[in-house]
């Protein structure tokens, strides 16, 4: 009876799920659900895909239809554990008839007393013990399995739910600090335009005054001269005001300081993603003749697009341009492209922008004192104070400088000189060209060395440059397109000339510079705003130098 039972047992394990019919052979499903074949093929299909009717789990059909599906191994496994306890089952039944009937015409058993007519089918037993003990072990990891996979879909359920919820917070913070940025930009315009539009009334009811009196003035009148003066000067007021409502008008150029224009037509899903918001203020590195533009912002170094996305600001970047001294950020714990041979608080000039970086960003070329071509990434990079100008150091005038306060005098943008005497903003240059210049502290810079973009030409003093002329003279004149360091001759640049094809290499320290107004990096053209930063950059050095004693030499 008890293998009659566990036979039961293991046929309802068996059973099809769908029509409970206990099938030797059943098919296993990618779910891991097994089912006979003729309930797989009454299935609904649609775009060969169906769905297990245990678990509703959407699967494909696979190639060569239902049948082609596994055998269900654990199926098998049992229905050969049914066929021998059968077995078993029906010699133990035989056994027990015939013993029965050996009692029934002897009384007692034959021999020692002890009769085992079912010795020959202990091995079928020991066996189906074995195997049941298997199939028992199976059916508690299945079920345990069963129960992690659930445990799995909830836990995966949730985690989804939580990260969702984490992106619509962060979302939400990022939308409501660039809506507040928006308001503020707007409520800027506000007030400007309404200080304009004052300025342009009053300029306006001058001019309009000055024309009624001039109206009623009689012929005979012995002051119009003083008229005249007065209506030229109520004229230059207008002209002033006029002027300056369209200053932020105009092409824009490299070195621009620029936000994102506010128009509701430019705003689009990624831009919520962005770290960028209209507050945030960067410089146009490059552009073209049709507004494509290549913009350094503050935290996306990589931007790009056209000015009509683009407003003029006057408010000055603050970041790294060409040729200033800069260091990795405090906050960066590992660069990018690594420390490489510098460390961290090493000061370095910037000497190249790359237009290619990870991540929306820009690599750039720094020279370091221990690596004089380190690259990094822009974003990774701050502005270093430059240490005060002193005495008997070279200068130049300032690239931003248009005019000096108090005249050229023969001095050209390109020129070097020496810096003779410095007394608080009052500065003496001693020039080639004037012996003794005099203009402001804002209005020079240190020397600088050649970088990438600059127009160069081969000094007078090199008679023969390392590798040789190759066609090129003391005349011709061309643009640095590379700088690399070799470990023999030091610093190596590469020039496009444009009477040579392809580039010509020399040492750096054969060459001078030509005109560094000439450059094709992002200040290659000067603004207001490049004015009013070196403006503050000078202004601090002479806050430094405390504005009170004067050096010379």
């Amino acid at each position: 009876m008890a293998l009659q039972a566990l036979e039961e047992q293991i046929r309802e394990m068996m059973q099809c799920k769908i029509c409970l019919d206990d099938k030797d052979t059943q098919k296993q499903l990618p779910c891991q659900h097994t089912l006979c074949l003729e309930c797989l093929n009454s299935l609904k299909v649609a775009d060969s895909k169906y769905k297990c009717p245990l678990c509703l789990r959407e699967l494909f059909v696979p190639n060569g239809g239902f049948e082609s599906l596994p055998d269900s191994l654990f199926t098998k496994q049992l229905a050969s554990i049914v066929q021998q306890t059968e077995l078993a089952r029906k010699a133990s039944e035989a056994a027990e008839t015939i013993t029965s009937a050996d009692s029934s015409t002897q009384g007692k058993p034959e021999g020692d007393g002890t009769h085992k007519p079912t010795l020959k089918f202990q091995p079928v037993f020991d066996k189906s013990k074995e195997l049941l003990g298997t199939a028992e072990g199976k059916r508690k990891v299945y079920e345990e399995l069963v129960s992690d996979w659930e445990i799995t879909e909830q836990k995966m359920e949730d985690k989804i739910h939580s990260l969702l919820e984490e992106k619509v917070n962060s979302l939400k913070e990022k939308s409501e600090a660039k809506i507040a940025a928006i308001k503020e930009i707007i409520k800027s315009k506000r007030v400007t335009l309404k200080e304009k539009l004052e300025q342009l009334h009053s300029a306006s009811s001058n001019t309009k005054e000055m024309v009624e009196r001039l109206k009623s003035s009689t012929s005979v009148s012995h002051d119009h001269d003083s008229e005249l003066k007065e209506a030229s000067e109520v004229l230059q007021s207008l002209r002033d005001v006029l002027s300056s409502t369209s200053e932020s008008s105009g092409k824009f150029k490299a070195g621009d300081s620029v936000r994102l224009r506010v128009d509701v037509e430019l705003l689009k899903p990624s831009f919520l993603e962005k770290k960028l918001d209209h507050l945030s203020v960067g410089y146009i590195h490059e552009i073209n003749s049709k507004g494509d533009c290549a913009v350094l912002f503050p935290g996306l170094s990589g931007w790009v697009g056209n000015t009509s996305k683009l407003d003029k600001s006057n408010v000055a970047h603050g970041l790294p341009v060409l040729g200033d001294l800069v260091k990795v950020k405090d906050s960066v714990e590992e660069p990018f492209f690594k420390w490489g041979g510098t460390k961290r608080g090493d000061i370095g000039t910037l000497r190249e922008i790359r237009n290619r970086g990870p991540n929306s960003t820009r690599e750039v070329i720094v020279d370091f004192p221990d690596s004089s071509n380190w690259k990094g990434i822009f974003d990774e990079l701050e502005t270093v104070a430059p240490e005060p100008l002193k005495v008997g150091e070279e200068v130049w005038i300032h690239k931003a400088v248009h005019e000096p306060e108090r005249g050229w005098a023969g001095v050209t943008s390109n020129s070097i000189g020496t810096l003779i005497s410095v007394c608080g903003e009052d500065v003496v240059v001693r020039f080639p060209e004037c012996a003794e210049w005099r203009g402001l502290l804002s209005e020079i810079e240190r020397v600088r060395s050649i970088m990438v973009g600059d127009k160069v030409r081969v000094l007078k003093t090199v008679s023969e440059p390392q590798s040789g002329w190759a066609g090129i003279t003391h005349q011709d004149e061309g643009i640095v397109k590379m700088i690399k360091s070799h470990p023999e001759y030091g610093k190596v640049a590469k020039i496009d000339f444009p009477n040579r094809v392809g580039l010509w290499s020399c040492l750096l320290s054969e060459l001078e510079l030509v005109d560094r107004h000439a450059s094709g990096g992002s200040r290659g053209e000067v603004d207001e705003g490049d004015l009013r930063q070196a403006m503050r950059r000078h202004q601090r050095m002479m806050n430094e130098l405390g504005g009170q004693q004067c050096e010379s030499q």
